[in-house]
């Protein structure tokens, strides 16, 4: 009867369709396609970003020449703590100091006689 189950088993049947294009077909078809392939673009990634606002903040500071807020008071403890001309005393340079151990006379053990 219509609209009743049956008692019979049913066997569930799927088909699947045929492919419209083969796979060479398929194939030469991607190759044609104006989408770039894998490798050939960057891809946007998480960590890529993180320094990204950093850097160009840097770089910007870069090219305009930005100069330390407090470089006058640096300049002014650097002028504070230069010492005067006449405050170190000279010191004799190298050749002055080799000059003077050349000169002094080496004493011989020869030339030394015991006395009794």
């Amino acid at each position: 009867r219509l609209g009743q189950r049956s008692a019979q088993k049913e066997f569930v049947a799927f088909t699947i369709p045929k492919t419209k294009e083969t796979q060479e077909a398929l194939r030469q078809r991607k190759m044609k396609n104006d989408v770039p392939g894998p490798g050939v673009y960057d891809m946007k990634r998480y960590g890529d970003d993180l320094g990204a606002e950093k850097t160009k903040t840097m770089e910007r500071a870069l090219r305009k020449g930005t100069r330390c807020w407090a470089s006058g008071q640096y300049s002014h403890i650097y002028q504070c703590m230069k010492p005067r001309s006449n405050s170190m005393p000279t010191l004799p340079t190298a050749e002055a100091v080799a000059g003077k151990t050349t000169k002094q006379p080496a004493q011989e053990p020869a030339a030394q006689t015991p006395t009794a």
